[in-house]
């Protein structure tokens, strides 16, 4: 049976041009259509096959989610991973992942916070869920040759422009080991 080990990196809190209109709030409680996004992402994420865990890395904004996880009932499911002030995605998911026993997974899918995917996702093999867009600048980019990542460049330094692929927030890790050794660099 499949253990999967699903992060969600929560900890900063949204952009200030977005608090304009919806206050300063993490991006899981953003909302969409009435509700917040964490509850979408839930119901896709826990339809996956096998035994799903939730963890949520958080620092900005942790109370107002674990109040909301609280309201819910939610605290069997759903495991807060405080991180502090940690200064990109990347040391947001190591440091997380450091505070969690990986050997207990046989799967890591990381979703990030402020990102819902559709219902095609597949455990069956390491998965990288990206977009070709002409926009830059807002995301990490990628260049990639014959299904491997070549090349990866943070979004505060792209300045590409043109058609570039972009990572759009939703990993699949089947050798979580492998993963944590190779982030730690």
């Amino acid at each position: 049976m499949n253990k999967n080990l699903i992060l969600i990196p929560s900890s900063k809190y949204v952009s200030e041009q977005m608090q304009l209109d919806i206050g300063k709030i993490p991006p899981l409680l953003i909302p969409l259509n009435g509700t917040p996004l964490f509850e979408h992402i839930l119901k896709k994420l826990n339809n996956l096959p096998g035994e799903n865990t939730f963890f949520i890395a958080v620092d900005e904004g942790k109370d107002q989610i674990k109040s909301f996880i609280s309201r819910k009932k939610r605290e069997e499911l759903i495991k807060i991973l405080e991180v502090k002030e940690t200064k990109s995605l990347g040391e947001t998911i190591l440091t997380a992942l450091r505070k969690i026993k990986i050997s207990d997974f046989n799967n890591l899918i990381i979703n990030f916070g402020d990102t819902l995917i559709g219902d095609n996702i597949s455990l069956d093999k390491d998965a990288v869920f990206y977009k070709n867009l002409n926009v830059s600048f807002k995301w990490t980019i990628f260049k990639s040759k014959d299904g491997e990542i070549i090349q990866i460049t943070d979004k505060m330094k792209s300045d590409y422009s043109g058609i570039n692929s972009v990572f759009i927030g939703l990993f699949l890790i089947k050798n979580i080991s492998l993963f944590l050794e190779c982030i730690e660099g």
